[in-house]
């Protein structure tokens, strides 16, 4: 050994021991969440320049939970980014939902949020972005989604001699791919078939072919991420409360997201709490009331008496619309009369005629 390293070594045993100190750096390298070095992005005019920086998830969030003790990349913008969203200062993170969301985001692993309507699975992504700094793009999965616009068209145009020329213009999916951003598909489940083919090598990682611009290959940015916010998990609907929108995704398709996140309503208590912030002048007996009965109305809900959620949309409408007529008609009649305006009055009869039960009930 000494010959052979000029007299660097003068032991086999010294390398065995080098060797394994190299180990124990590479295990702990590997064991960092990240995939790829983040990049610096350059200013364009519309968007800033924004500098990535490494920062624990616990201090950018501001909770402290041992899930969240891990580094994560955050985006430091010289400037208003008008892509990426405000932060909600009512917001509450569940935990294990962030913790997984970030996880995906880090790995650059393809996340699918399933819930019920209202539950926050689209706010959760975009608060996530609020708070690292990432871009945040938006589509959602209508039937009037078509390639045109989710990957992009020929147009054509007459230059200043007066001749006919052709340009693509990219769609929604290549233009965000070439951006340090989380592109959200939204009602991810109510995709068409040849859109949801379109997405397989992206969710692959891997380039997109634009056929329609001479086979040109679109290349994701190291930040580029999909996450998908569904009511089912691709399966169809067994409830009845989304078949009308909901397709049978492929398997195939489905087999590209590598974690399924569940979204549920937040507690009670807590959604109570995020009301008296919206709504600062609601008054603590329509509190108790909507307290008493949002509990009531969910556990119908999980036992299939009724099909219609309550989200915190119709629970801050409801507080909203009772602190504006509770003066004029009393606490008790503007309660009702905004439980009628915001959710009986959407029901089919059977489910109203448990929906208004539940109400007398917490009235009595």
């Amino acid at each position: 050994a000494e010959r052979a390293t000029n007299g660097d070594v003068k032991s086999i045993y010294d390398m065995y021991e080098t060797v394994g100190t190299l180990t124990g750096v590479v295990e702990e390298l590997r064991s960092r969440p990240t995939a790829v070095a983040p990049q610096q992005v350059q200013a364009t005019g519309d968007i800033p320049n924004g500098k990535p920086v490494r920062m624990n998830a616990q201090d950018v969030f501001n909770i402290s939970n041992e899930l969240l003790d891990f580094e994560i990349t955050v985006y430091d913008w010289d400037g208003d980014n008008p892509l990426v969203p405000s932060k909600m200062p009512h917001f509450k993170f569940d935990v294990d939902v962030l913790a997984d969301a970030l996880w995906a985001r880090e790995r650059k692993q393809n996340a699918w949020f399933v819930g019920h309507t209202g539950t926050g699975k689209s706010t959760n992504v975009e608060q996530i972005c609020a708070y690292t700094g990432n871009m945040f793009q938006r589509v959602n999965f209508d039937s009037d989604i078509t390639r045109l616009e989710f990957v992009g068209k020929v147009d054509v145009t007459t230059n200043e001699a007066g001749e006919q020329v052709t340009s693509f213009t990219d769609g929604i999916l290549p233009t965000a791919m070439q951006m340090p951003c989380i592109l959200m598909l939204d009602e991810a489940d109510a995709v068409r078939g040849d859109i949801a083919y379109v997405l397989q090598p992206v969710l692959e990682g891997k380039s997109l072919r634009l056929l329609e611009d001479g086979g040109r290959m679109v290349e994701p940015h190291p930040e580029f991420c999909i996450m998908a916010t569904a009511n089912t998990v691709g399966a169809g609907d067994t409830t009845g409360m989304y078949s009308a929108a909901v397709k049978m995704q492929s398997k195939a398709a489905m087999n590209r997201y590598n974690i399924f996140i569940h979204v549920d309503y937040m507690k009670v208590s807590d959604e109570m709490d995020m009301i008296r912030k919206v709504v600062p002048d609601v008054n603590e007996k329509t509190i108790e009331s909507l307290d008493k009965f949002v509990t009531a109305y969910r556990s119908a809900i999980n036992i299939g008496e009724i099909t219609a959620p309550i989200s915190p949309r119709n629970t801050i409408t409801i507080a909203q619309y009772t602190s504006d007529f509770h003066g004029r008609i009393g606490v008790t009649n503007a309660f009702k009369r905004a439980l009628e305006r915001n959710l009986f009055n959407s029901m089919d009869e059977g489910e109203r005629a448990i929906a208004v039960g539940i109400a007398d009930r917490v009235l009595a």
